[in-house]
């Protein structure tokens, strides 16, 4: 298997589900390495093992994976530690919108609705420029 950090992880529990991604990839000839994950927590466990062979060069999207892998564990301080990390890294502002509707989400989520309003705005504004 490829690195992560180069291609797309999917996190799915359905093989047939995963079997249609595979043909739609290779359909449109698309050859970019496709990871699987069943659950968060596998996606989690590739993220981390990404960051561990990275060491000082992890790339933001690992980064932004990994926040959304802990999101949606619940775990939200950590999540917001991998999206502050992944934000200055990206390179401009096409890749850090998904960081910012990420925490724009996770902020939703950990119960602070005004910070999710302001996050989702700012990424709205920032498109319209």
């Amino acid at each position: 298997m490829s690195k992560l950090g180069s291609g797309i992880l999917l996190v799915e529990d359905d093989r047939v589900d995963v079997m249609t991604v595979q043909r739609a990839l290779k359909r449109h000839a698309i050859a970019i390495p496709l990871h699987v994950a069943r659950t968060a927590t596998e996606a989690l466990e590739l993220a981390d093992r990404a960051v561990a062979r990275a060491g000082d060069r992890v790339p933001w999207g690992v980064y932004n994976i990994r926040g959304a892998a802990l999101q949606t564990l619940q775990r939200y301080d950590e999540a917001e530690q991998d999206y502050a990390r992944a934000e200055p890294l990206a390179p401009d502002a096409a890749a850090r919108a998904p960081i910012a509707l990420n925490r724009a989400a996770l902020a939703f989520l950990a119960g602070r609705p005004d910070d999710a309003a302001a996050r989702t705005s700012a990424v709205i504004e920032a498109a319209r420029q």
